[in-house]
């Protein structure tokens, strides 16, 4: 398992972690989450169980297409192995059904123009959809 802390976080007194062990945690955490093997994760990526080991353990700096291709395998967003989180209110679903029509049927041949997203007090965005007629 990764270590937490390294010589130099120690000496200055933080509990901040280097980047490459963050990322290398979080690749830990999330193939252990999955119930992956290490063997199981380099053939879903088609790396080098060894390299892959060595990532986790935070001895080498994978590339960008590397986290990509561990990513993907894991099922995750490449963000969320750099700490990055989403959190509930940050994601809005809107089904077809509540969308908003705003079409009046007394101007025929208007096409459609429906609220997708109405405007409101918490959010900065209104989504509309045209179609003209």
């Amino acid at each position: 398992m990764p270590r937490a802390t390294g010589k130099r976080a120690a000496a200055a007194g933080t509990t901040a972690l280097p980047s490459h062990m963050m990322i290398a945690n979080s690749i830990y955490s999330a193939r252990r989450r999955r119930g992956l093997t290490l063997a199981q994760l380099a053939g879903a990526t088609d790396l080098d169980k060894g390299y892959l080991s060595r990532v986790e353990r935070g001895q080498k700096s994978p590339s960008i297409s590397t986290l990509l291709k561990i990513a993907e395998a894991l099922g995750v967003q490449v963000g969320q192995l750099f700490g990055e989180t989403t959190s509930e209110e940050a994601i809005l679903v809107i089904r077809r059904d509540e969308h908003i029509d705003m079409k009046s049927d007394e101007q025929p041949g208007m096409g459609l123009l429906q609220a997708i997203l109405p405007a409101s007090n918490r959010r900065r965005l209104s989504l509309f959809m045209i179609e003209p007629g």
